[in-house]
């Protein structure tokens, strides 16, 4: 915390250049860019998903934000597959049990769209899905 700004020492080169942006009205401009670059990612993780899910999983649908929510229709423990995606695919993913209060969510994981190429999208989830299905 700086007691000089009042803040937790955000960059004054970067506060100057948001409040420019938005006196510039830029806005709703760069909202809109960045809702249709997410859009198309999730749309493209969601083809991904019915390409090499089917059968093993169903999945989120979202209207927003950067994540889809995987259910496995097999009663996979998704930590343990964490573990050997990771070593075996180089695929990763966040387990969906920490999620859940009462201790289910065991065969659960969330998926990021956000920074992964669209190379990447369609390669690890095909590697995720060889793994899962060899389970």
């Amino acid at each position: 915390y700086c007691k000089e700004t009042g803040d937790l020492c955000t960059s004054t080169l970067n506060q100057r250049l948001a409040l420019e942006f938005l006196r510039r009205e830029e806005m709703p401009a760069q909202t809109d860019r960045v809702r249709a670059f997410y859009s198309d990612k999730a749309r493209k993780m969601q083809a991904a998903l019915a390409t090499h899910f089917d059968g093993i999983a169903r999945w989120t649908q979202p209207r927003g934000g950067l994540f889809l929510w995987v259910e496995l229709l097999a009663a996979i423990d998704t930590l343990p597959l964490l573990h050997a995606s990771v070593e075996n695919d180089r695929v990763a993913f966040i387990p969906g049990a920490p999620f859940f209060v009462d201790g289910s969510g065991s065969n659960t994981l969330r998926l990021s769209f956000s920074n992964v190429s669209d190379e990447n999208i369609e390669l690890g989830l095909s590697r995720l899905s060889r793994r899962i299905r060899e389970l």
